[in-house]
């Protein structure tokens, strides 16, 4: 198979009857333009990393249900209904924390509920794989944050060995990647072409949309999760681990000292809360 390299976005602009109407925003994985298409607003989001093309065919799948409207797709670029640009952080940090953590948890089951009737994309990478890093991060320095490298790891590859709840994962499913399309209709972006556990993508939204929020918002959440997903308390918390877990590993490879910080806290506030259960 070819290696995937990138397009140009200016491509796409004559290639699908595309008008300027914003400025261009270029960030490491993706190049996204504000256009008119049709004489409706849209967003073009041409990919600059393979995991963001394997999203972009993601979206397209979900067919709307759950997610933003797509209008064009191919292995580069996808063409998307443009959102009013409030997302469900503004109402996580304005105060009403149980009503977006209840939206996400709610979203979670609708884009999960596409694996029970479709043919997941081509091209999907296994949860298994993102967790590469946690692995190295415990055997390299096994008895580093105080231990919880290797606990996190343990745990983790314990989970991930269950296969019985594999679905097509959004992979980011936090406040800033749930859009209003308009009168609250909430709708996420930016998937991340991944499959594994759905408890998964409940995790991500423990640590968003600020860290303050999530440290005095985590053990309600954790209780909601529970509720929305139908799983046991203790198997959310077994999850928050090793997903927070992650993240501080993703954080510190990354060299982003605050971010790790903030999701160590996390993971070890997940551990207190399931020995104390």
């Amino acid at each position: 198979m070819p290696m995937w390299t990138p397009a140009q976005p200016e491509d796409y602009l004559a290639q699908w009857g595309l008008t300027v109407a914003g400025e261009t925003l270029t960030t490491p994985s993706s190049t996204l333009i504000p256009v008119s298409f049709d004489g409706r607003d849209g967003m073009l989001k041409v990919a600059r990393i393979d995991e963001e093309a394997r999203g972009n065919s993601v979206l397209a799948w979900w067919n709307g249900a759950g997610a933003a409207p797509v209008w064009r797709v191919d292995e580069h670029a996808v063409l998307l209904a443009r959102a009013t640009g409030r997302s469900l952080a503004t109402i996580a940090i304005d105060g009403d924390d149980h009503a977006a953590t209840l939206e996400l948890c709610s979203l979670a089951q609708t884009l999960h509920g596409a694996s029970a009737v479709s043919s997941p994309p081509v091209g999907l990478v296994a949860l298994a794989d993102w967790f590469r890093e946690l692995f190295e991060m415990a055997e390299h320095d096994p008895h580093g944050a105080d231990g919880l490298w290797s606990r996190a790891a343990g745990l983790a590859a314990t989970l991930l060995a269950d296969a019985s709840q594999d679905v097509v994962l959004h992979g980011d499913l936090h406040h800033d990647n749930v859009l209003d399309f308009g009168d609250g209709d909430w709708r996420a972006i930016d998937p991340k072409g991944v499959h594994g556990n759905r408890l998964f993508d409940y995790t991500v939204l423990l640590r968003n949309p600020r860290r303050e929020v999530a440290l005095e918002r985590f053990e309600k959440r954790v209780e909601l999760i529970a509720e929305s997903s139908g799983a046991a308390v203790n198997t959310v918390l077994e999850w928050a681990i090793a997903s927070c877990a992650l993240s501080a590993a993703w954080s510190t490879h990354d060299g982003d000292s605050e971010a790790a910080s903030a999701s160590l806290e996390l993971a070890s506030l997940a551990e207190r809360m399931l020995r104390d259960a």
